[in-house]
């Protein structure tokens, strides 16, 4: 069991800053299913863990893909 701080959750603005993404990029991972959460009723925050596996699911199918080709 582990407990999230709002320190784990970042803003879209956080989101494009730390890595380097557009809008239209998170938008995109988010329809390919990276999770976001809906605070105070209005702004969406990414957590940072799911960031990263979701780029590291993304990089490894991506590396799956490059030697199904070789």
């Amino acid at each position: 069991l582990f407990v999230l701080s709002m320190r784990d959750f970042l803003t879209i603005k956080e989101v494009r800053k730390e890595f380097g993404a557009g809008r239209t990029t998170i938008e995109t991972w988010v329809n390919e299913g990276l999770p976001r959460v809906k605070f105070d009723g209005r702004s969406y925050r990414y957590s940072r863990r799911a960031i990263l596996k979701f780029l590291d699911d993304r990089t490894e199918v991506v590396s799956n893909e490059r030697r199904l080709l070789l």
